[in-house]
């Protein structure tokens, strides 16, 4: 059974506030040590660094503050990392050797639980070692179903055939689907029509000018009549 390990660095930058994210996806290495492992350092609208956050991306991540040698504007002490559900303030010894870090930064001596992985649910082992999260996502209740458009991807039967173990209607059903989408792509072809997409435009994004797609709201006025039947 093959694996997908996830490594490299990605940039998630808050163009409204001149927030940003450098996060380092460790390499897993021979002995799979550092798998799963991540480093991240929040910058201010400054440049500045302000958190370090590391963990384990499938277990549990931590952060703390950097504290710099100048006076601190408040006391890293008693500094929280914002609101979040069921956090701990926790003080065990930890490394000051990150991947952004510099000899000019010090770091607290506590760091904060931001988040813990909850524990499987009983019938993990038969439902694809899935979290209870990961179960409920295509759950319906039958108010929700005319309320979704046809191409929702909770409609998707091959999916649901999968969630019921019914493992030969999922394969019959996929291979429906991709000749159906085939066939929908070979009229399109034909009429020299191009797909144009539903809910999303292309267009230069507010806060940084470069191409974008952006969300033209249009999904909540809830009229799907235009919608494609891909399923």
């Amino acid at each position: 059974m093959s694996s997908v390990l996830q490594y490299g660095q990605m940039e998630i930058i808050n163009h409204a506030h001149g927030v940003k994210c450098v996060v380092n996806f460790k390499p897993c290495g021979w002995f799979g040590r550092e798998a799963n492992k991540i480093e991240a350092t929040i910058y201010n609208k400054k440049g500045e660094k302000e958190y370090i956050l590391q963990g384990d991306w499938t277990d549990q991540l931590y952060g703390y503050p950097v504290k710099r040698k100048s006076k601190p504007e408040h006391d890293y002490k008693t500094a929280s990392m914002g609101s979040t559900t069921g956090s701990t303030l926790i003080a065990p010894s930890i490394s000051s050797t990150s991947a952004d870090s510099s000899d000019d930064d010090e770091y607290d001596d506590c760091r904060v639980l931001l988040w813990k992985v909850n524990p499987r649910p009983p019938n993990s082992k038969e439902m694809y070692n899935f979290t209870s999260f990961a179960m409920q996502l295509n759950e319906l209740h039958e108010d929700q179903a005319e309320r979704l458009p046809p191409s929702d991807a909770r409609l998707r039967p091959d999916v649901r055939a999968l969630e019921t173990l019914d493992i030969d209607y999922a394969a019959d059903e996929k291979r429906r689907l991709e000749e159906k989408q085939r066939t929908a792509r070979k009229e399109r072809n034909k009429k020299k029509e191009d797909h144009v997409a539903r809910w999303f435009k292309e267009a230069p994004n507010p806060y940084n000018g470069q191409m974008d797609w952006l969300f033209t709201e249009q999904y909540w006025e809830r009229d799907f009549s235009k919608c494609p039947d891909i399923f």
